[in-house]
C-alpha cells in the first residue's frame, strides 16, 4: 500500500490531529479485491489545504486486497486499474447511494466520477 510521496511527506510532517482532518470528511471509498489482487487506484479533487501553505489535489494508492478511505471533498474523479490476481476490483464511492464500478481483467482501467 502506497500514497503518492508528496502526500506522505506532507502528512508525516504535520501534527496528527492536522493531518487527519483534511481526510477525516469528505466521501467515503471502498476498494474490494481478493487478499492477493494487486490493483492502482488514482483520484483527482478539488484543491484541499492540508496545512499551511500544503495543498493537495490527487491521491494515488497502490494496493493488494481491500482498502478503506476517503476523498476530501464532495466531489472526485477516480480511475481503477486491476493490475494482477483472482477475481474483480471494485471501487465504490459513497454520495448519497453506492456508486460502483468493477475492473474484471489484468490491464482493465474503470472510472468513476462524483460531483
Amino acid at each position: 500500500m502506497r500514497l503518492r510521496l508528496a502526500l506522505l511527506a506532507c502528512l508525516a510532517a504535520a501534527p496528527a490531529s492536522e493531518a487527519q482532518e483534511p481526510f477525516g470528511v469528505g466521501l467515503p471509498l471502498a476498494v474490494e479485491a481478493l487478499s492477493d489482487t494487486r490493483y492502482r487506484l488514482h483520484c483527482r479533487f478539488r484543491l484541499v489545504k492540508v496545512r499551511n501553505g500544503v495543498y493537495l489535489n490527487t491521491l494515488i494508492h497502490e494496493g493488494v486486497g481491500p482498502w478503506r478511505g476517503r476523498l476530501p471533498g464532495q466531489n472526485g474523479r477516480c480511475t481503477l486499474t486491476k493490475v494482477s490476481g483472482r477475481g474483480a476490483v471494485t471501487l465504490t464511492i459513497m454520495k448519497g447511494s453506492a456508486r460502483r464500478v468493477a475492473a474484471n481483467k489484468a490491464g482493465e482501467a474503470v472510472k468513476l466520477q462524483v460531483f
